[in-house]
């Protein structure tokens, strides 16, 4: 069917969609009181779903269009 993966044209061209790197991150030292702000918020889905990125590292486009069938608790 395929004499060659199709993937590896992108890569010989560099031709992959390209993310830019994160230019602003929470330091060590304001950790705990963003930890603590995000816990008082009232409402629990953007509490919850800023735990999520804290706790994963996803990046807010992945975590806001994650689906509950790519979960694997």
């Amino acid at each position: 069917m395929f004499t060659e993966n199709p993937v590896k044209r992108l890569s010989q061209t560099r031709a992959w969609y390209r993310i830019k790197p994160r230019q602003t991150f929470i330091k060590k030292h304001d950790l705990a009181a963003w930890y603590e702000g995000v816990i008082s918020l009232d409402n629990k889905t953007v509490r919850d779903y800023l735990l999520l990125l804290i706790f994963t590292g996803l990046r807010r486009e992945e975590a806001a269009q994650i689906q509950w069938n790519q979960v694997d608790l």
